[in-house]
């Protein structure tokens, strides 16, 4: 962050040039917190990458651990049941899926696949395989709708435990 305060007496106003960078709505280490430290201010001009044009909300955002399993045994004897060959399925799926969006419209809902781990050892058929999914979405879908959407897909084998995050603006809040 760099915090620029120019003071000049013979100007009509203080000027202050503040070049942040941060999270939405989480981080405290952006204009939140040098605020305290200015006069109040009775203008600003905001650079966002939005093209300048009003945004709604930011996107929703939610993780999901998913777990495929199978049966651990030995790689060199026809054993086992590979967990990784399941996920596979499973994360092909998730890259390949797109929610329905009505024409001309961006995507709604993007899924993406950000981390996958399985095996303990070289010569071990997995038990099982996890894989992290990053979703983001906007108000046109829920976090209900795009889980019963996923547990509706008959060859997702994945037990999902999720953790959200719910970073989402209602309609009504924004004073247009």
């Amino acid at each position: 962050m760099v915090n620029c305060i120019y003071e000049d007496h013979d100007l009509p106003f203080n000027l202050c040039l503040a070049l942040t960078a941060e999270e939405e709505t989480s981080g405290t280490y952006g204009i939140k917190c040098i605020l305290q430290d200015l006069m109040p201010v009775s203008f600003a001009i905001v650079g966002e990458p939005t093209g300048m044009q009003m945004a709604v909300a930011e996107r929703g955002s939610m993780v999901l651990d998913c777990v495929c399993t199978g049966r651990a045994g030995h790689a060199a004897r026809e054993e086992g049941d590979n967990a990784i060959y399941k996920a596979l399925k499973d994360i092909n799926w998730f890259a390949g899926y797109h929610f329905p969006v009505d024409p001309g419209q961006p995507e709604s809902v993007k899924l993406t696949v950000t981390g996958v781990h399985a095996g303990i050892q070289h010569n071990i058929v997995p038990g099982e395989c996890s894989f992290v999914v990053d979703v983001r979405f906007d108000h046109n879908y829920t976090q209900k709708e795009i889980l019963t959407v996923i547990d509706n897909i008959p060859f997702v084998r994945s037990r999902s435990g999720q953790m959200c995050f719910t970073l989402r603006t209602s309609l009504s809040h924004i004073r247009w």
